[in-house]
């Protein structure tokens, strides 16, 4: 099966799962289509029994809202888990990975990372990505409802009206953003050796059999960093390693593209783009013939693992749209929200002129090329806006010649 049909298939029942819009107030900046998908792996063999546990009623339900928000209650993402918040301008999500070696020792893996993502909700409506993942972390460790377990976080921040990015990310979970035909970022995976992200884990209950030795316990602090200034059409893309496993960066990209070049929503190509992806990683992690990301890093590690990696797979997909304003909308705006000085509009944030996002460059009079900022002053001369910061006054009041 060709890589263009395999999209061409998932696009065909990919509408089961719901489609959600980021609800940002109207003068933001950036619009956000997002959407999820994910899937579990096939039931683990493990060597011990599961021990029975007293699930966390407030997490229970938190779990099966999430679920029903974003897909279907009923599909389980297994091992892993998301969350996701709008708050005012932000939008805030994550993704985890519960270390399935627990499994060994009769703990539900899934406990951890789900408890962890309820917290990351709780605390992620003030709190910085690094910030909410400390918070979460203390959370669990506080929460005599989870014994024992492990997780990797990624969790992302996006403002719709500054138009910027941040995150935290502590392990081989992470994200990647599409930019103009290709990947144009990447988050590095953190891991201690081959196969063994860093990882919060809680090893509070010493009944556990899990030795020391073997135990592997990170700090938030470790967490890797990164804050990116978004673009029009930019798709951020979460993911648990399940994914980037399975699936190659040009492959993710190839579908962001093919999604993009669909006559449809702006909603649909984001949950297009979701579903496939997922789609395709559960293809590849049971393909033997296929050299993927896990064996060529094998490979490196002077392994021999063909074929793919059987894992869960959860992905969060932001598709961002910047708001674009005509001329006579965009001066509209302005005199709503802040008062003219002499028919002069003083920046305070990213705006459009003449169809231009405010981070490109603008043609000037007197003929040279300027990039509009923040606290820059903007005049409507013989009806074109041209950007005026380092004009004299008298060129200004000269050529004020247009209303606003």
């Amino acid at each position: 099966m060709s890589f263009r049909y395999a999209f061409s298939r998932v696009s065909g029942y990919f509408n089961a799962a719901r489609r959600v819009q980021a609800r940002l107030i109207s003068s933001s900046s950036y619009h956000f289509h997002v959407a999820a998908s994910w899937a579990a792996k096939p039931p683990y063999p493990a060597t011990r029994r599961m021990r029975p546990f007293k699930p966390n009623p407030a997490i229970v339900s938190w779990r099966d809202k999430t679920l029903t928000k974003l897909g279907s209650p009923q599909a389980s993402p297994g091992e892993d888990f998301l969350f996701t918040r709008t708050q005012g301008q932000r939008l805030v999500f994550g993704v985890a990975d519960g270390v399935g070696g627990w499994q060994d020792q009769g703990v539900d893996p899934s406990l951890f990372s789900q408890a962890l993502m309820y917290y990351a909700d709780m605390h992620s409506v003030n709190a910085s990505p690094s910030e909410c993942m400390k918070l979460a972390y203390d959370s669990v460790l506080k929460d005599d409802e989870v014994s024992v377990g492990s997780s990797t976080a990624c969790i992302l921040s996006l403002d719709a009206s500054s138009g910027s990015l941040t995150t935290a990310n502590l392990g081989d979970s992470g994200f990647c953003i599409y930019r103009n035909s290709t990947i144009f970022y990447a988050s590095r995976p953190q891991t201690h050796h081959f196969n063994c992200p860093r990882q919060l884990s809680k090893l509070k209950d010493r009944s556990w059999d899990f030795s020391s030795d073997r135990a592997i316990v990170d700090h938030p602090r470790a967490a890797s960093l990164h804050d990116e200034a978004l673009a029009d059409g930019d798709i951020v893309i979460a993911y648990t390693d399940g994914v980037s496993d399975n699936v190659w960066p040009a492959e993710i990209a190839q579908i962001c593209g093919l999604a993009l070049d669909r006559q449809d929503s702006e909603d649909t190509k984001a949950q297009l783009i979701a579903s496939s992806v997922v789609y395709n990683a559960r293809k590849f992690m049971f393909n033997q013939n296929r050299v993927s990301p896990f064996e060529a890093e094998a490979r490196q590690h002077h392994k021999r693992m063909p074929g793919g990696k059987v894992d869960e797979c959860v992905e969060y997909i932001v598709l961002c749209v910047y708001q674009l304003f005509p001329v006579p909308q965009l001066l509209l705006l302005l005199s709503r929200k802040q008062s003219l000085d002499a028919g002069f509009i003083h920046l305070v944030g990213p705006l459009l002129v003449h169809g231009s996002p405010f981070n490109e460059t603008l043609d000037h009079p007197r003929g040279c090329q300027r990039i509009l900022l923040q606290g820059d002053i903007i005049v409507s001369v013989n009806e074109q806006v041209w950007l005026n910061k380092d004009f004299s006054r008298e060129f200004l009041l000269k050529y004020q010649v247009a209303h606003f």
